[in-house]
């Protein structure tokens, strides 16, 4: 563990995007830190830089992004000095994110439970009737029903919180230390939404996992997350613990994502 008790330190990240005119600048200088147990959220309109963050993370930003500059120290670790070999290991183990659209996640020819098994044989080792079996219990964990029968099911046969449900248990399926949960609600309605939420941070109080939320919506920042950055055209404007921020802004663009949710936020 770091010095400053922080699972994830992210300092002075700059990441930009390539463009037929030059490169455009998707994320500058953002630094902060996630302590162990917590939830840390991103939160800004579409477009503001938080999935480049996330994607800067895990490295799996595409061929037209690079990181031009900053630190990214995961518990004690590096990340941008490893070799892909060695992220790898780090991640969907120690570090998994829960992405925006869970039906594009899927590969719709496998069954859910061979897209589980898949996750669990490569980072555990385990044989495919161990990791399927080990599926079936994932699925009870994350509330679904007849898991046995589930799992022989594919991705087009499931609602979309079912859906969202399996990507939870993909995602905790190796006791991950950090979840990046992006958007993970934003294709619910609003009861689905909630009992998606309800569930993904009992697991997370369950297990002990830091988690990185990345939301719009300064309501759900205001019911789940202990700590805030407000981001706004790839940068952070103004950070810290959740109530404090979103009680006393101190910033006009923060000021106007809340008075966007007037009435919804409780504090």
């Amino acid at each position: 563990m770091n010095s400053d008790n922080a699972i994830l330190s992210v300092s002075n990240l700059s990441v930009n995007y390539s463009a037929a005119d030059g490169a455009v600048k998707a994320v500058e200088n953002v630094s902060f830190k996630i302590k162990p147990g917590s939830t840390f959220a991103l939160v800004g309109r579409s477009g503001c830089g938080k999935t480049t963050i996330a994607l800067a993370i895990l490295r799996l930003l595409n061929g037209q992004g690079k990181i031009t500059g900053g630190n990214i120290i995961f518990d004690g670790v590096d990340l941008l000095s490893l070799a892909e070999k060695e992220m790898r290991k780090i991640r969907g183990a120690q570090i998994s994110m829960i992405f925006q659209q869970p039906a594009a996640s899927f590969n719709p020819v496998f069954t859910v439970g061979s897209q589980i098994a898949e996750t669990i044989m490569l980072h555990q080792g385990k044989n495919k009737k161990d990791a399927l079996a080990d599926s079936v219990d994932l699925l009870k964990k994350v509330d679904i029903d007849q898991p046995e029968k589930i799992i022989r099911r594919y991705p087009h046969q499931l609602s979309g919180g079912m859906l969202q449900r399996v990507m939870i248990a993909i995602a905790l399926c190796c006791r991950p230390k950090l979840l990046i949960a992006d958007e993970p609600t934003s294709s619910l309605d609003v009861a689905t939404e909630a009992g998606i939420l309800d569930l993904l941070f009992r697991l997370q109080k369950d297990e002990n996992i830091s988690v990185l939320l990345i939301t719009h919506n300064p309501g759900i920042v205001a019911d789940r997350a202990d700590y805030v950055a407000v981001m706004n055209k790839g940068s952070i404007v103004e950070q810290g613990e959740t109530e404090s921020i979103l009680k006393n802004p101190s910033n006009s663009y923060t000021q106007s994502l809340i008075n966007n949710v007037a009435g919804k936020i409780n504090l």
